[in-house]
Protein backbone atom coordinates (compact mmCIF):
# COMPACT_ATOMS: atom_id res chain seq x y z
CA UNK A 1 0.00 0.00 0.00
CA UNK A 2 1.35 3.42 -0.66
CA UNK A 3 2.36 5.75 2.17
CA UNK A 4 -0.18 8.91 0.65
CA UNK A 5 -3.02 6.70 0.97
CA UNK A 6 -5.47 6.63 3.38
CA UNK A 7 -7.40 4.35 5.44
CA UNK A 8 -9.95 4.15 7.61
CA UNK A 9 -10.90 2.88 10.88
CA UNK A 10 -14.98 3.49 11.62
CA UNK A 11 -15.39 4.05 15.56
CA UNK A 12 -18.95 3.06 16.76
CA UNK A 13 -20.98 4.94 19.44
CA UNK A 14 -19.71 3.70 23.12
CA UNK A 15 -23.54 2.31 24.29
CA UNK A 16 -24.89 1.51 20.58
CA UNK A 17 -22.19 -0.27 18.98
CA UNK A 18 -24.07 -0.55 15.90
CA UNK A 19 -23.96 2.97 14.96
CA UNK A 20 -20.86 4.20 13.69
CA UNK A 21 -20.17 7.88 14.71
CA UNK A 22 -17.18 8.92 13.23
CA UNK A 23 -13.52 7.23 11.96
CA UNK A 24 -9.71 7.48 11.93
CA UNK A 25 -7.74 8.07 9.14
CA UNK A 26 -4.25 6.37 9.04
CA UNK A 27 -1.35 7.22 6.69
CA UNK A 28 1.77 5.55 6.20
CA UNK A 29 0.92 3.59 10.33
CA UNK A 30 0.03 6.59 11.49
CA UNK A 31 -3.65 8.27 12.80
CA UNK A 32 -3.53 11.50 10.39
CA UNK A 33 -7.41 12.55 10.77
CA UNK A 34 -10.07 11.63 13.46
CA UNK A 35 -13.49 12.75 11.89
CA UNK A 36 -17.06 12.45 13.74
CA UNK A 37 -20.25 11.75 11.23
CA UNK A 38 -21.95 14.63 13.18
CA UNK A 39 -22.09 18.24 12.60
CA UNK A 40 -21.06 20.03 16.06
CA UNK A 41 -24.53 21.62 16.73
CA UNK A 42 -26.41 18.35 15.99
CA UNK A 43 -27.16 18.02 20.20
CA UNK A 44 -29.67 14.84 18.89
CA UNK A 45 -27.30 13.48 16.25
CA UNK A 46 -30.42 12.87 13.64
CA UNK A 47 -28.36 13.93 10.81
CA UNK A 48 -29.43 17.47 10.52
CA UNK A 49 -29.55 20.61 12.56
CA UNK A 50 -32.77 21.86 13.31
CA UNK A 51 -33.38 25.84 14.23
CA UNK A 52 -33.17 24.98 17.94
CA UNK A 53 -30.15 22.87 17.87
CA UNK A 54 -28.10 25.62 15.83
CA UNK A 55 -29.75 28.23 18.14
CA UNK A 56 -28.68 26.94 21.34
CA UNK A 57 -25.35 25.95 20.17
CA UNK A 58 -24.85 29.51 18.48
CA UNK A 59 -26.02 31.70 21.84
CA UNK A 60 -24.13 28.86 24.20
CA UNK A 61 -21.22 30.64 26.10
CA UNK A 62 -18.88 28.13 25.43
CA UNK A 63 -17.84 26.95 22.04
CA UNK A 64 -19.01 23.09 20.89
CA UNK A 65 -16.42 22.71 17.74
CA UNK A 66 -14.97 19.89 17.97
CA UNK A 67 -16.90 18.13 20.50
CA UNK A 68 -17.90 15.18 18.25
CA UNK A 69 -14.48 14.34 16.81
CA UNK A 70 -12.91 14.59 20.67
CA UNK A 71 -15.44 11.86 21.45
CA UNK A 72 -14.36 9.94 18.56
CA UNK A 73 -11.08 10.16 19.50
CA UNK A 74 -12.05 9.02 23.40
CA UNK A 75 -13.80 6.07 22.27
CA UNK A 76 -11.36 4.58 19.50
CA UNK A 77 -8.12 5.10 21.91
CA UNK A 78 -9.49 2.18 23.43
CA UNK A 79 -10.10 0.52 19.96
CA UNK A 80 -7.90 -2.52 19.56
CA UNK A 81 -7.55 -1.83 15.66
CA UNK A 82 -7.14 1.85 15.75
CA UNK A 83 -4.00 1.04 18.73
CA UNK A 84 -2.56 -1.92 16.54
CA UNK A 85 -2.05 0.52 13.52
CA UNK A 86 -0.86 3.22 16.24
CA UNK A 87 0.06 2.50 19.23
CA UNK A 88 0.79 6.46 20.30
CA UNK A 89 -3.02 7.59 19.73
CA UNK A 90 -4.02 7.29 23.26
CA UNK A 91 -1.71 10.09 23.07
CA UNK A 92 -3.37 11.98 20.65
CA UNK A 93 -6.42 11.57 21.75
CA UNK A 94 -5.66 12.91 25.49
CA UNK A 95 -4.03 16.10 23.55
CA UNK A 96 -7.21 16.21 21.87
CA UNK A 97 -9.67 16.07 25.30
CA UNK A 98 -7.38 18.85 26.88
CA UNK A 99 -7.26 21.33 24.04
CA UNK A 100 -10.87 20.80 23.88
CA UNK A 101 -11.45 21.36 27.73
CA UNK A 102 -8.81 24.34 27.74
CA UNK A 103 -11.00 25.92 25.05
CA UNK A 104 -14.21 25.30 27.06
CA UNK A 105 -12.83 26.92 30.19
CA UNK A 106 -11.29 29.73 28.42
CA UNK A 107 -14.81 30.00 27.25
CA UNK A 108 -15.94 29.81 30.79
CA UNK A 109 -13.83 32.84 32.33
CA UNK A 110 -14.47 35.23 29.19
CA UNK A 111 -18.46 34.53 29.72
CA UNK A 112 -18.12 34.76 33.52
CA UNK A 113 -15.48 37.34 34.17
CA UNK A 114 -15.20 39.85 30.51
CA UNK A 115 -18.13 39.61 28.54
CA UNK A 116 -20.78 41.71 30.75
CA UNK A 117 -17.76 44.33 30.76
CA UNK A 118 -17.55 44.58 26.95
CA UNK A 119 -20.79 44.48 26.02
CA UNK A 120 -21.35 47.62 28.47
CA UNK A 121 -18.45 49.27 26.71
CA UNK A 122 -19.63 48.01 23.52
CA UNK A 123 -23.10 49.56 23.98
CA UNK A 124 -21.66 52.99 25.46
CA UNK A 125 -19.46 53.03 22.54
CA UNK A 126 -21.86 51.82 19.49
CA UNK A 127 -24.76 54.69 21.34
CA UNK A 128 -22.08 57.55 20.37
CA UNK A 129 -21.21 56.36 16.82
CA UNK A 130 -24.78 55.87 15.76
CA UNK A 131 -28.54 56.48 16.37
CA UNK A 132 -30.32 53.76 14.56
CA UNK A 133 -31.12 50.75 16.67
CA UNK A 134 -29.97 48.03 13.82
CA UNK A 135 -26.42 49.82 13.77
CA UNK A 136 -25.93 50.36 17.21
CA UNK A 137 -26.34 46.21 17.53
CA UNK A 138 -24.50 45.44 14.73
CA UNK A 139 -21.51 47.96 16.39
CA UNK A 140 -21.90 46.20 19.75
CA UNK A 141 -21.74 42.43 18.03
CA UNK A 142 -18.96 43.55 16.11
CA UNK A 143 -16.68 44.57 19.10
CA UNK A 144 -18.03 41.79 21.17
CA UNK A 145 -17.03 39.45 18.75
CA UNK A 146 -13.93 41.02 18.31
CA UNK A 147 -13.12 41.18 21.73
CA UNK A 148 -13.83 37.66 22.04
CA UNK A 149 -11.43 36.87 18.98
CA UNK A 150 -8.72 38.09 20.67
CA UNK A 151 -9.38 36.74 23.88
CA UNK A 152 -9.38 33.30 22.50
CA UNK A 153 -6.15 33.68 20.59
CA UNK A 154 -4.40 34.91 23.88
CA UNK A 155 -5.53 31.64 26.05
Amino acid sequence: MPANKITWVVIADAIDKTKPIGAVGFIGGKAAVVVSFYEDYDANRDGSVGWGEWLAATLAPVDVTGRYSVEVAQIAKTNFEVLRRDGSFKTVAEKMLLNFAVGLVADGVYATYIARGVTFGASGLASKVTSSSIKHLMVRKGMEAAVKKAFRAAT
